[in-house]
C-alpha cells in the first residue's frame, strides 16, 4: 500500500501543481522548514543557473514570447513525467532535460514563464496583489519597496521565497547587454508581471494594449522589486533610494 502511494505521488506532473506540493516531491517536507532553508522549487534554481551558464548575458531575446515551442513542448512533457524526488547529484534530471533538447537560454526562459503560469494559483496572492499596487503608486523608491515588503511579508512562506529567488535572478539579469539594451525601463516586469500577478494573468507579451493604471501600478512595484532587490531582504531601509524612472504614459 505504501508503495502504491509514493507511485502515485511521484507520478504528479511538475507543471501545474501547487508550490507546496513540488517542493514536498522534490525535498521532502520543506512546507515547515525554517526561512533559512528557502524552500524554493530546485526547477527554478536549476532553470536559473542553466540561463545564467547557457549565453543568458548575450541572449540579446532574452524573456522574448518566440522561443523555440516545439523544444519548450518537449521539456515540460520530459519534467511532468520526472521522477521525484529529484537528484541534487549533478547533472540533475533537469539539467539533463535541458541538455538533452540542447535548449538555449531563451528557450529555459520561457520555461520558466510557463512553470509559474501553470501554478494553480498565481505566484503572487491577491491580497499581496494589493499591497504592490498600492506601494506601486507612491511618488518615492523608499516607500514603494516599504509596500512591496508589506506585500512579500503577506506571502505564505513557500510564495514568499519562491518570488525572492525570482526576483533575485532578474535583478541580476539587470546587467546583462540583453536586458540593458531593452528600450523599456521595465522589460523585466513586463515579461514575468503576466505570469505571477492574478489581474495581469491574461496580459502576455504579444498584446498591444497599453497597461491601464492598475497595470502601470502593479508594474512599477515589480520593477522596483527587481532593481531594489536587496532591499527587500533588509531589516531597516536606508532613508534614501536612487530615484526611479517615472511611470510610463499610457
Amino acid at each position: 500500500m505504501g508503495n502504491c502511494a509514493t507511485k502515485a505521488r511521484r507520478r504528479l506532473p511538475y507543471f501545474g501543481v501547487a508550490l507546496e506540493t513540488l517542493v514536498e516531491q522534490e525535498r521532502g517536507d520543506l512546507v515547515r522548514a525554517t526561512d533559512s532553508e528557502k524552500p524554493v522549487p530546485l526547477f527554478l534554481q536549476e532553470a536559473f543557473t542553466y540561463i545564467s551558464e547557457e549565453g543568458g548575458p548575450t541572449a540579446r531575446s532574452l524573456f522574448n514570447p518566440a522561443a523555440d515551442r516545439p523544444i519548450v513542448a518537449s521539456c515540460i512533457r520530459l519534467l511532468n513525467n520526472m521522477k521525484h524526488p529529484l537528484s541534487t547529484s549533478p547533472p540533475t534530471p533537469v539539467m539533463q532535460v535541458f541538455t538533452r533538447h540542447k535548449a538555449d537560454a531563451v528557450a529555459v526562459g520561457k520555461l520558466v514563464q510557463e512553470f509559474l503560469k501553470a501554478l494553480p494559483q498565481k505566484l503572487i496572492p491577491p491580497r499581496a496583489e494589493m499591497f504592490m499596487e498600492e506601494a506601486g503608486k507612491k511618488s518615492s523608491a523608499l516607500e514603494m519597496v516599504q509596500g512591496c515588503r508589506q506585500a512579500i511579508a503577506d506571502m505564505p512562506a513557500i510564495n514568499r521565497w519562491t518570488f525572492l529567488a525570482l526576483m533575485e535572478f532578474l535583478h541580476t539579469c539587470r546587467e546583462w547587454p540583453s536586458i540593458t539594451s531593452a528600450e523599456e525601463p521595465d522589460f523585466l516586469a513586463q515579461a514575468f508581471a503576466p505570469y505571477i500577478l492574478p489581474i495581469l494573468q491574461g496580459r502576455l507579451l504579444n498584446t498591444n494594449a497599453a497597461p491601464d493604471e492598475r497595470e502601470r501600478s502593479l508594474l512599477r512595484s515589480l520593477q522596483a522589486c527587481i532593481d531594489y532587490y536587496p532591499r527587500l531582504l533588509d531589516v531597516e531601509l536606508p532613508p534614501a533610494l536612487e530615484p526611479l524612472s517615472p511611470p510610463r504614459s499610457p
